[in-house]
């Protein structure tokens, strides 16, 4: 990667299990036009799953669609522990496999607005999400317009180029347009967020200083529709509130 002219970049996944921190540690392996100064890793535990582990009669929902008891407290401690393992350890592979540093921390609280809090040092959140598809789906850009410029393209682009696949921009605009094959036109963000829930994502890309998504709210909604990773640039620059003071190592300095 000698003299490449891309800058270096410091990337946080933030996860609530291994299994969504496994789906972005995929998408940066197959990043070769990237220049790392920094990966972390960041397990974050949802107190509702705590919650949910005390309640003896509640049921869980499997990605098949069916359900089982939820485990039991101590059960949902040792499956923490062993993702939390496995996730220090695909990270620093992966780290070393780019040459360059690795954190990671575990913390508690909503996923979304903790992980957000911890990413003001680093200039991209990668929040892990698994694909519900098995099919590559598209990369999806969330822009104020339907220009894409900066780092964000350079990643935009790298990931078609490295995945074969398509590209297209969503924008929320007062007059909306007829959608195209590269570029979809909403009037409002939840008609924006509905259309991402229908389609199959590699992955998202937005920018919290920029929007449309703006707040650690729209940011969950547009989790949960898209099904797969969404990276996140702008998280030190966002002006959204932040209500957690959960603390991770600054990024590693060396590259």
């Amino acid at each position: 990667m000698a003299g490449h002219s891309n800058p270096s970049l410091r990337i946080l996944i933030g996860a609530g299990s291994f299994p969504d921190a496994a789906a972005a540690l995929r998408l940066i392996e197959r990043l070769p036009q990237l220049v790392f100064s920094g990966l972390g890793g960041f397990l974050i535990e949802d107190p509702r799953t705590v919650l949910a582990c005390q309640r003896p009669s509640q049921r869980v929902v499997l990605p098949s669609g069916t359900t089982r008891p939820a485990p039991s407290l101590s059960q949902a401690r040792l499956l923490l522990q062993a993702d939390a393992r496995a996730f220090q350890h695909a990270g620093g592979k992966l780290a070393k496999a780019v040459s360059t540093g690795w954190t990671f921390s575990q913390g508690q609280g909503d996923l979304v607005t903790t992980a957000l809090h911890a990413a003001q040092a680093w200039d991209i959140l990668l929040m892990g999400n698994r694909p519900m598809h098995k099919k590559i789906g598209k990369v999806i850009v969330l822009t104020d317009n339907t220009n894409v410029g900066g780092i964000m393209d350079t990643v935009s682009k790298d990931l078609c180029r490295t995945y074969a696949c398509g590209h297209v921009a969503f924008s929320v605009d007062a007059a909306p347009a007829v959608p195209s094959a590269r570029a979809y036109r909403f009037k409002t963000l939840d008609d924006c967020i509905r259309t991402l829930g229908r389609m199959s994502g590699l992955a998202v890309l937005l920018d919290l200083a920029h929007g449309p998504v703006r707040t650690a709210h729209d940011l969950a909604r547009v989790l949960d529709a898209a099904r797969c990773p969404v990276m996140v640039f702008g998280a030190s620059r966002a002006t959204a509130t932040l209500e957690h003071s959960t603390q991770i190592p600054e990024p590693d300095s060396a590259a």
